[in-house]
């Protein structure tokens, strides 16, 4: 999937340095990434801090919604249940997908946190609630204008595939 170069976002931007770097693919109506947490992600020894973990869910969901329903939108809630200590130093798989829709005001998602084994680490589900064009100010005109571009960009990989 395409990326937004140059942002400062934690979880998926390119200019953030202590940011996670996340990157994104599709497979059918899921968004996958994968994710090594270091050091700088520690909560205690050698396990990844919950909140980092929260962080990884909440990106994959996000980007489940860039992908699949093209709107601008904010997390409007998020429940993460964790099933067991997520490894530091071992790459890791996130999935994000849609749960449902309500348009025009929001949808449900959910993602999970593998393990290499594919063992269950963590799930989340959360609301994802759609900003109308008049609600967008307090982003930049760059920044909607790239978001714009991002939308058509997944608009023509679906039409590729498509075909």
């Amino acid at each position: 999937m395409p990326r937004l170069l140059g942002h400062g976002c934690f979880g998926c931007g390119t200019a953030n340095p202590h940011g996670l770097g996340m990157t994104f693919s599709r497979r059918g109506d899921r968004v996958l990434a994968e994710v090594t947490l270091g050091r700088p992600h520690m909560g205690w020894d050698r396990i990844a801090h919950g909140g980092v973990v929260s962080t990884v869910l909440d990106e994959v969901m996000a980007w489940a919604v860039i992908a699949l329903e093209r709107v601008y939108f904010v997390t409007r809630s998020m429940t993460v249940t964790y099933r067991r200590p997520v490894p530091l130093e071992v790459p890791l798989v996130a999935e994000g997908w849609l749960l449902g829709r309500d348009p025009p005001r929001s949808c449900t998602t959910a993602a999970r946190l593998l393990d290499p084994a594919g063992e269950l680490l963590a799930e989340a589900k959360a609301e994802m609630v759609y900003l109308a064009k008049d609600r967008l100010g307090v982003l930049s005109a760059g920044l909607r204008a790239e978001m714009d571009e991002l939308f058509e960009a997944m608009a023509r990989l679906d039409q590729e595939v498509a075909q």
